[in-house]
């Protein structure tokens, strides 16, 4: 799991650094989505912790992250 969550943090911080170097807003939409998914994967980190509370938490992130991607996506 420990692993997954830093190929998801380096993938959204190669997008970020993309974003600043060259202004491109094309990659704004993949960077949420991969937040997303990394939240998704720390919720699933802090349930195996049995830390309930903070896993419901990242889920919601998780879910309004993936939301917002998903709308920029299709709008």
């Amino acid at each position: 799991m420990n692993i997954l969550k830093f190929v998801l943090t380096l993938i959204a911080s190669i997008f970020a650094a993309y974003y600043l170097i060259t202004g491109n807003f094309i990659v704004i939409p993949y960077m949420i989505f991969s937040l997303g998914l990394m939240m998704l994967a720390m919720g699933f980190s802090e349930l195996e912790k049995e830390r309930k509370s903070m896993a419901y938490i990242f889920f919601i992130a998780a879910a309004f992250s993936i939301f917002v991607s998903n709308y920029i996506f299709f709008r």
